[in-house]
């Protein structure tokens, strides 16, 4: 060839190939481009939803609410501190009394992103949050993408789109406040692109960190993508069976790198499932009968009801569950015409189809059968957020979607129509199910707006549709047929969405102008300007590959539009909370607990600050101060029922329990030194002394705290605290302080009620036992007193349980404070005065009749100080407290029990001058154990049960792993080599025997 030849051969590529040159920036990037606009676009349109509803910076709201707010937000301040300050990770006393950190990090805790935190100073850890929060979205549509680009080996626009729709699936962006979860879901693609190329060709190191790394990240979570690894891997095996031997084989395969990524994470996982063990979700049982969750009936009408709920769920412009309601199953209008139309495409193979279409059916069974619900939730019942696995139904639609669209060119009109009939059934069926309750309207539209999902999602299907039928006529109607109807497609598609801009309320803008949907409508013509020219260019469209361009391109115009919608929608549905209003008291309440460390700075004990009436379920670890109270699902059900029996707002199927001011008994047994009043009341003055004040906050110091650590009567410990009930936990009370002290009487004096009335004439309460009332009404909401004389000046406490969730406490007709009573506790009603009334007001919960328990009563107080001089005789002089170690010295005036307010969990172990001893917790929960009289060295030291057993198979597994990456490339070198070292069977064959001689 000639110069000249080469020269022109150089720069005129071959007809029919692509004008951009092998090694340009594109051609090697590109890929990367749309990789990261799948990271991009989700993170943007879920951060500019928050930014419109005012979230911090950008305003005084905060992204904590529900769980979030109680739970995960407060233990993200403990672990941030710990960071910072060099804590164990190990164990916690911020919370519970103390509690197994490693369970509780297994499951809040675990997501790489939180150790970010140490870089972020504490009072900006909440815009931290909505950060990461942002960033795991935006990589759930990242990593999707990448799995599209990983298995299937596409480098287009497209697989941004299918990335958009799986990260703002309406699973996401409704459930987003469970911040724990989102890290293995946003996973969930990189483990099953693991897993085919493990299945494929062999390749382990992508399945093996990705599954580690769900697991780690949450456990629970992680359970559901084992399950679902497990049904991929059956149907990889099923579309692409190649006989039973390479059948065996992928299963050891996939069975010994699953162990693997198993072993890897256990340095977490063995201590929370010991942890697991004791929590109350253990107590679940499978159902007995058939039954469902949703629909009407528990037969075949009542699940074929509840498949026709989750599909009208499924369509566009829908409320996301947030709490409780049905499966989150909506990702998309244009993927479910896509899905449609993935059972009509020829080119992908029927066991594929079939498969697919079985993995859906069996989603939405398990969605409405109790049984199947009970099993995949790791054999219990979840408390509100139903139907924890549906984003795995979401991820099989975008893949099915995807899967067509791979195939898009060989699509024949048939199939098209085929869809088209197959979509408008669809909508058919989600309109007879959809009834505005159940299944509800977006809350982006105005209340007013009579807006019809349904009908909108039709609209948009029709868009793509259209296309997608005038793609598939390419080759059977002129080039400018197929520009006016690109140009119609591209018109109808900017009229709609000026119309929807008209019907929703402030989706981009708090004043509710239009602006946004003014210049997307201008885009979409533009482009569809653009598409035109595109199409019309015989050079350009050679093929009709620019038209599948342009098709590529409106899927990713409707994902953004349909992801936009989704983000408001969940941030709309979830809400915001006022940023300055937590803590309760602000900076405030965090000067009293500085203050409290400037009193404790020189003092080697474990005392305990409570709040004295709780605004979050977990004060302690978000203010950062040891105490009680704790909401927390690894926490020990009997800690849990000892708590709630003693008196404290305990719940044991919620897991929780929490402070509120209560008793001096209380406060004593349960070492609460001080306590912080927000609401700058506090009621107990007679054993309470103002120790600080910022503002309105108030810190009280016990004037009658006992040290961490005492001895009581032997007897204390032998009490049957499953007998006990926790209707009259001041009685428990009198019990156990008996028991404690041998001295014989009551603490609590109860007093009898001189009267019970109702509020309005048409209602009635009477009592029926000294304790018990019963109440009836036509009202559900009447309100009730019950009078009590008190006989002396002292100290008061009152208890109330029933169908109401507020009590108004008053003295002589004043209010001395409300409380809320969901759970109810033993309240402090503060110092009285002989003969004043003391009056407990309540209102019912929507109930007309029934019974209240109720009960007043006068503290004793000497002998309360009995029991004060008892327990301070022979109580721990602390030498040295950290997180896992307690060591000092005690001198013990009488043989009995070493007693603690430590929340007792397995690892502990107990040595009573240096030798070992048996820890014998009180109810099962409280950490004490035998000691004798006299003086003695006492130490405690804590590792969590199936931590070190863990931590070593974690070690294991990363070195086999390694071990693996190493040797396995080299395998067949290896093998060649041990091949060749074997003994050659013909030459040892002596001469005389040789064949060939």
């Amino acid at each position: 060839m000639t110069a000249k030849a080469k020269k022109k051969s150089s720069v005129t590529p071959p007809r029919g190939q692509s004008t951009l040159a092998k090694g340009t920036f594109f051609d090697r990037y590109g890929v990367w481009i749309y990789l990261f606009l799948a990271f991009f676009i989700p993170f943007i349109l879920i951060f500019f939803a928050f930014k419109v509803m005012g979230v911090s910076p950008f305003g005084t709201n905060q992204i904590l609410v529900t769980d979030l707010w109680h739970q995960y937000y407060p233990f993200m301040v403990d672990f941030q501190d710990k960071l910072q300050h060099g804590g164990s990770l190990l164990w916690t006393w911020k919370s519970g009394g103390g509690t197994n950190y490693v369970a509780l990090m297994s499951y809040y805790l675990a997501s790489p992103l939180n150790f970010f935190s140490i870089l972020v100073p504490a009072d900006k850890l909440r815009e931290f949050l909505y950060i990461i929060t942002c960033v795991k979205i935006g990589l759930a549509g990242f990593f999707y993408a990448l799995f599209l680009k990983i298995t299937f080996k596409r480098k287009d626009v497209s697989i941004t789109a299918f990335g958009i729709m799986y990260a703002l699936c309406s699973f996401i962006v409704g459930y987003y406040w469970n911040v724990i979860w989102l890290d293995t879901i946003a996973l969930l693609p990189l483990v099953i692109a693991g897993t085919i190329a493990l299945l494929k060709e062999g390749k382990f190191r992508l399945y093996v960190i990705a599954l580690a790394l769900s697991i780690l990240a949450n456990y629970y979570i992680g359970l559901f993508t084992c399950i679902f690894v497990f049904l991929v891997s059956l149907g990889y095996c099923i579309v692409e069976f190649k006989g039973w031997k390479n059948l065996l084989s992928r299963f050891l395969r996939m069975a010994g790198c699953s162990i693997l990524s198993v072993m890897m994470s256990a340095m977490l996982t063995l201590p929370a499932y010991f942890a697991l063990h004791y929590t109350h979700s253990s107590d679940n049982t499978f159902p007995a009968q058939f039954s469902i969750n949703i629909g009407s009936t528990a037969d075949l009408g009542g699940v074929l009801e509840g498949i026709g709920k989750t599909i009208a769920n499924s369509v566009a412009f829908t409320q996301p569950t947030n709490k409780e309601g049905l499966p989150n199953v909506y990702c998309g209008v244009f993927i479910i015409f896509f899905a449609i139309l993935f059972f009509f495409c020829s080119k992908i193979k029927k066991r594929e189809r079939i498969f697919c279409g079985a993995l859906l059916l069996f989603f939405m069974l398990s969605f409405i059968i109790r049984q199947l619900d009970y099993v995949w939730h790791g054999f219990h019942f979840p408390n509100m957020l139903p139907h924890r696995f549906s984003f795995l139904y979401s991820f099989v639609l975008i893949y099915m979607a995807f899967r067509v669209f791979m195939y898009i060119d060989s699509v024949k009109l048939g199939s098209v129509i085929g869809a088209i009939l197959g979509f408008a059934l669809y909508l058919g069926v989600a309109a007879s199910y959809f009834d505005g309750e159940s299944v509800k309207l977006s809350p982006v539209f105005d209340s007013n707006v009579k807006a019809d999902p349904v009908l909108l999602s039709g609209v948009i299907g029709a868009i793509i549709a259209a296309w997608v039928l005038l793609y598939a006529l390419r080759d059977r109607i002129p080039r400018i047929a197929m520009i006016i109807g690109s140009c119609v497609i591209g018109v109808g598609a900017a009229i709609f969405v000026l119309v929807s801009g008209k019907l929703v309320n402030s989706v981009v803008s708090q004043d509710g102008n239009n602006a946004f949907y003014i210049f997307m409508a201008v885009v979409i013509v533009l482009l569809t300007a653009a598409s035109a020219l595109l199409i019309s260019s015989k050079d350009m469209n050679q093929n009709h590959q620019m038209t599948k361009v342009v098709l590529s391109v409106l899927l990713l115009i409707v994902a953004m539009v349909e992801g936009l919608f989704s983000a408001a929608a969940g941030v709309k549905a979830n809400g915001v909370t006022d940023a300055q209003s937590y803590p309760l008291g602000g900076n405030d309440t965090l000067a009293c607990v500085a203050k409290v460390n400037e009193l404790e700075a020189n003092t080697v004990d474990l005392p305990h600050t409570e709040v004295n009436k709780y605004h979050s379920l977990n004060d302690n670890a978000l203010i950062g101060a040891n105490g009680i109270s704790m909401f927390n699902s690894m926490v020990n059900k009997d800690v849990t029922a000892y708590m709630e029996k003693f008196g404290l707002c305990g719940w044991v199927a919620s897991n929780r329990y929490t402070y509120q001011e209560s008793s001096p008994f209380t406060n004593m047994m349960f070492n609460v030194k001080y306590l912080i009043a927000p609401y700058g009341a506090y009621l107990d003055s007679t054993h309470n002394d103002l120790a600080y004040q910022s503002g309105n906050v108030k810190l009280m110091q016990n004037r009658y705290y006992v040290p961490q650590g005492f001895v009581v009567n032997k007897e204390f410990g032998d009490y049957n605290f499953d007998i006990a009930t926790a209707l009259n936990p001041m009685e428990n009370q009198n019990e156990l302080f008996r028991r404690a002290t041998g001295v014989n009487g009551n603490l609590y004096q109860f007093i009898t009620s001189s009267s019970a009335k109702a509020d309005s004439e048409g209602a009635t309460i009477t009592a029926a036992t000294t304790s018990s009332f019963t109440y009836s009404s036509s009202s559900g909401n009447e309100g009730y007193n019950i009078d009590y004389i008190a006989p002396n000046t002292g100290v008061a406490c009152a208890y109330l349980s029933g169908n109401t969730e507020n009590v108004s406490i008053r003295v002589n007709g004043s209010e001395v404070i409300g409380y809320y009573i969901k759970r109810p506790f033993i309240m402090m009603v503060g110092n009285v005065n002989q003969g004043d009334v003391i009056t407990l007001h309540f209102s019912m919960n929507n109930s007309t009749n029934g019974t209240v328990n109720a009960n007043c009563a006068m503290f004793d107080e000497g002998l309360f100080q009995q029991a004060y001089k008892k327990f301070t005789d022979s109580s721990l002089s602390a030498k040295e407290v950290s997180d896992t170690h307690i060591s000092g010295i005690i001198n013990a005036k009488q043989s009995g029990l070493f007693y603690t307010s430590i929340s007792y969990a397995k690892g502990w172990k107990a040595y009573v001058d240096g030798v070992e001893t048996e820890i014998t917790p009180v109810g099962n929960a409280l950490l004490a154990f035998p000691i004798t009289e006299g003086t003695h060295n006492i130490e405690l030291k804590y590792t969590p049960e199936g931590f070190i057993p863990g931590l070593s198979c974690t070690l294991l597994a990363v070195l086999i792993f390694i071990a693996l990456c190493i040797l396995y490339p080299k395998r067949e070198k290896l093998f060649a080599k041990l091949k060749s070292k074997k003994p050659d069977p013909v030459s040892e064959t002596p001469a005389e025997e040789n064949p060939a001689e």
